[in-house]
């Protein structure tokens, strides 16, 4: 009986990744797809920009700004979020960065609440961004 009504129902695939940032980008009201919106990254060592949708330790990489410590460029999970040593700290502009997952959490436990996993925090929506890199030598 429930097989039944399982099947009855229309099967539909889970929205991806790119159909959310573009459904996103709609709702702002330019209809612009993910590679048309910039986000402006401003860093101690300047500004930057990057496209909605783009994760924040991409767009650093893409920028040539740094992401890791020495030993972090050494030790680091290569963005799966497992290691840790991808902190930043968001200064302004948080309301342009997805929110923080449980996981995320977790893993910057005691850290202040404003330091983000850059491998874990995605440009949702354009704006400006300040972020001081490597908050854990400051």
């Amino acid at each position: 009986q429930t097989m039944a009504f399982a099947s009855a129902l229309p099967m539909r695939a889970p929205m991806s990744r790119r159909r959310r940032i573009e459904a996103r980008a709609a709702d702002l009201g330019k209809g612009e797809g993910p590679a048309d919106v910039d986000v402006r990254l401003v860093f101690p060592d300047g500004e930057h920009r990057a496209k909605v949708g783009v994760l924040l330790r991409n767009a650093m990489k893409d920028n040539n700004v740094e992401v890791y410590t020495t030993w972090g460029k050494v030790w680091n999970c290569s963005g799966a979020g497992q290691c840790g040593l991808c902190m930043v700290d968001v200064l302004e502009g948080e309301e342009f960065l997805n929110e923080k997952s449980d996981h995320e959490r977790k893993k910057l436990k005691g850290k202040p609440a404003s330091w983000r996993l850059s491998c874990q925090t995605e440009l949702v929506q354009p704006g400006t961004v300040r972020i001081q890199n490597l908050p854990q030598t400051q």
